[in-house]
């Protein structure tokens, strides 16, 4: 019988925390950003900042759950030591427990954040699924993941504060379009 701390082990064992700031420096873009279009006006408050960066930081985690339960047959070839392979950790709680916490950001995203924000994340959550099965296709996959990543600094940026249209500028696309090179 699994015991929570067991699982609890197992299950950030799991989330590979170690490159969470892939999306969290790369979201933390989207962020300086808004500040730097957006100026002092509109500047999220500290509170603000520390919501986004923790959700930012742990979407990576949460992330490689849904993709160690989606890959777990070519991770018994690849990975054989992680947790779900090895049976450390259940996939079946770990996917639900997932489920459970991609729900509570949205939540976390609607009650503190802005609402806009649901976009990037609800697309980064379906790319790292499209990434499960695209990764097998070369350059597709590359593309896939760096659209993913890209989807940190779009979550950065509109979770920051309102948005008004004339801050999409030349200066945000090109940084969009650096971190989408960057990843792919």
């Amino acid at each position: 019988m699994m015991t929570v701390v067991t699982f609890t082990k197992a299950y950030i064992k799991s989330m590979r925390l170690y490159y969470s700031f892939v999306t969290g420096i790369a979201g933390w873009l989207g962020v300086v950003l808004y500040e730097n279009i957006a100026g002092v006006e509109f500047s999220p408050s500290f509170q603000k900042k520390i919501i986004i960066l923790i959700l930012l930081f742990l979407s990576w985690g949460i992330n490689q759950i849904f993709n160690d339960y989606l890959g777990i047959e070519e991770d018994r070839v690849n990975a054989p030591c992680r947790p779900m392979v090895t049976g450390e950790l259940n996939p079946k709680y770990a996917l639900t427990l997932s489920i459970v916490l991609n729900i509570a950001t949205f939540f976390i995203i609607i009650l503190f954040l802005e609402p806009l924000a649901l976009i990037p994340f609800i697309l980064g959550t379906a790319l790292n699924i499209a990434y499960e099965y695209a990764k097998g296709y070369g350059i597709i996959g590359n593309i896939v993941f760096g659209l993913m990543i890209t989807m940190g600094p779009l979550f950065g940026f509109l979770a920051s504060g309102p948005v008004k249209i004339e801050f999409f500028s030349t200066e945000w696309a090109a940084v969009m379009f650096l971190v989408l090179v960057m990843n792919s």
